[in-house]
């Protein structure tokens, strides 16, 4: 009997120093409703590591929208600032909402992770809608600046809000003439759109690729700097209507501030692991995104220089809009 206890315990331990280097009951909180560009990148990258046996088992998504991020931003500063097992999606959006200053904390009180794809901002409008160009929908718009409505997934100054005015400045549309309604999610921003309840669409690519195939919607342009390669190839950028308007989109993660050195070791090298795996870029050329891994302290200071010149567009909007 002592032996078979024995041997029980030396069989725990040898799974337990098997498993030590992959943390069990991952989480990735993403700040949103379902259906969004945080909410994608949590379930993506989820699924991808556990194929890649980095994770042992599935990543749990918890969703969780409140103030473009502020609420995740928070719970990961107070309630789990130890916990390693935990991973928070963000993006171009969790830096203008901390450019305004709409969290109570600042970009250093987190340990940013990495980035692991670009995605593309698009401009869109439902199937039937009157314009089938950027061209016919700006004429539109600077006649009736505000009868059209814009819509995203982010405050107001928020991501989708900036794709808007970026467009509005391109276009010499009055910024401060502008309509925009913010959302919960691209997710809700979308299901907006096809009711009827705005006009356009400021969203990412991959949200909205289902209703591409089913010709809910129409494309009218990215704001990126080049078009697609792949079957996306035929959507236009504002570029080529003139406007040179171009705001890319990173999707990435940070963590709580006082994890172990260990645990953001293991989440740094299982993030490089997954970029440089055909399976991760095969989902990425799926959903025409760009690989995009910069990781570890590299990415913190592409953070720390991101967020000096949204900082300095955020004040300049300010002061249009005084």
């Amino acid at each position: 009997m002592f032996r078979f206890i024995a041997s029980l315990f030396l069989l725990f331990l040898l799974l337990t120093n098997l498993f030590a280097g992959s943390p069990n009951n991952v989480e990735c909180i993403a700040p949103a409703n379902p259906g969004g560009g945080w909410d994608w990148t949590c379930r993506a990258v989820g699924r991808a590591l556990r194929d890649l046996s980095l994770i042992n088992g599935s990543m749990n998504v918890i969703n969780m929208p409140g103030t473009s991020g502020a609420t995740a931003y928070a719970y990961a500063v107070i309630r789990r600032k130890k916990d390693g097992n935990l991973i928070f999606s963000a993006s171009p959006a969790t830096l203008t909402a901390i450019a305004q200053g709409l969290y109570r904390f600042t970009e250093k009180e987190v340990k940013w992770l990495g980035a692991v794809a670009t995605d593309h901002s698009i401009i869109a409008v439902k199937a039937d809608a009157q314009w089938d160009n950027l061209t016919n929908l700006v004429k539109s718009w600077k006649k009736n600046p505000e009868k059209i409505i814009f819509g995203g997934g982010s405050s107001l100054m928020g991501q989708d809000h900036m794709k808007t005015i970026i467009l509005a400045r391109a276009a010499g549309i009055d910024i401060k003439k502008v309509k925009y309604v913010p959302y919960y999610g691209g997710g809700e921003a979308l299901t907006q759109l096809l009711g009827g309840f705005i006009n356009v669409f400021t969203g990412d690519l991959s949200e909205v690729l289902g209703q591409i195939e089913a010709k809910k919607i129409k494309v009218l342009a990215l704001l990126s700097e080049k078009r697609l390669n792949g079957k996306f190839s035929y959507l236009p950028i504002a570029k080529d209507f003139g406007y040179n308007a171009i705001w890319p989109i990173w999707r990435g993660f940070y963590m709580p501030p006082d994890v172990s050195i260990e645990d953001y070791k293991f989440w740094n090298d299982a993030l490089k692991k997954m970029c440089l795996s055909d399976s991760w870029n095969n989902l990425l050329n799926q959903y025409s995104l760009d690989n995009f891994c910069v990781v570890g302290e590299d990415f913190s200071k592409y953070i720390e220089s991101s967020l000096i010149t949204l900082k300095e567009l955020v004040k300049e909007l300010s002061l249009n809009n005084e």
